[in-house]
């Protein structure tokens, strides 16, 4: 959908994801902590910086814990706001940015049984880092506990 920009630059780009299982059939909100999830986003850059020099963030977004998507494709808590939002990737921006925020995860493997997760999707550029383009919807996911 429409991108929401961190500063007053009109936002641009469109910013898509969904959440689905992990063969990616079916896209949907709700599963079951049992099951195998698949998160993925796609960022069409506008048109005036494909080829510029930039960088990929995604977040998780869960109660008041932030968690940012590392360059090595890893979500890492951010416990404190004032260091630099950590990016998944640098590098010239390609037409479309291609983001596996998560790849066949069963949260009761980690512990997991229940949880909201909101992933948020963005990208900016090095000549004004400041600015982060981002979807104005998150990607939503809600983990429930697993049917005995």
């Amino acid at each position: 959908g429409a991108a929401i920009s961190t500063s007053d630059t009109p936002a641009r780009g469109i910013i898509t994801g969904a959440a689905s299982n992990s063969s990616g059939a079916f896209y949907q909100t709700r599963f079951s902590a049992d099951e195998s999830i698949k998160v993925n986003g796609e960022i069409a850059i506008a048109a005036q910086d494909i080829g510029e020099a930039g960088f990929v963030v995604a977040a998780a977004l869960t109660g008041d814990q932030v968690f940012a998507l590392n360059s090595a494709g890893m979500f890492v808590e951010r416990a404190n706001n004032a260091s630099p939002f950590p990016k998944h990737r640098t590098g010239e921006l390609r037409a479309i940015e291609t983001v596996l925020m998560l790849d066949a995860v069963v949260p009761e493997s980690l512990g997991i049984t229940e949880l909201d997760v909101d992933f948020l999707l963005g990208y900016g550029l090095d000549s004004d880092p400041s600015t982060i383009f981002y979807n104005s919807t998150p990607i939503k996911m809600v983990i429930e506990p697993s049917t005995p």
